[in-house]
């Protein structure tokens, strides 16, 4: 299960190139433009009616591009505990992702609160700012189809196989 803005759902994502023990389902809950807020608002009917308890739950969210300069990295980064607490209350195991690098920097506050802090909120964390560059993005926010593939793919691919017991 993914939840996360435009990166996560338009053209080609990452998503598409995970793999999945056969017996898993897999399903996109991206939305476009969203914010962690609305994701955390909206979690409730668009993540977890998808859980199943007969099956290992993972959810992945990568939220914060959407409110980078607007929404203040400690609130971003307090809404991402919420989702991922909310999300445990339910059953799933939960792996955050830092946001791409942004021209302006805004990336930066977020992703370090992430880094310092995702082990006890999360159950995993693929570090996607560590290892995308400017050049790896197509329009300053949205990475390339083959940064997608070739470097979000695997990064996520790690967390999801690291929680699979």
């Amino acid at each position: 299960m993914a939840a996360g803005d435009s990166i996560t759902v338009s053209g080609v994502t990452y998503y598409q190139f995970l793999v999945f023990p056969s017996l898993w389902s897999k399903f996109n809950a991206g939305v476009a433009g969203t914010t962690i807020s609305d994701m955390l608002a909206s979690a409730p009917s668009s993540v977890d009616s998808h859980y199943d308890r007969t099956r290992l739950g993972l959810v992945s969210i990568l939220g914060g591009t959407n409110g980078c300069g607007t929404v203040a990295a400690s609130t971003q980064w307090s809404q991402l505990q919420s989702f991922s607490a909310a999300r445990h209350a339910v059953g799933w195991k939960t792996i955050v992702m830092t946001i791409p690098p942004q021209a302006s920097g805004c990336d930066a506050a977020l992703n370090d609160l992430i880094r310092a802090n995702w082990v006890g909120t999360f159950d995993a964390m693929a570090d996607l700012g560590a290892h995308l560059t400017l050049g790896d993005l197509s329009d300053g926010i949205h990475p390339t189809p083959a940064a997608q593939q070739n470097i979000i793919a695997p990064l996520v691919q790690a967390a999801i196989n690291s929680l699979i017991p």
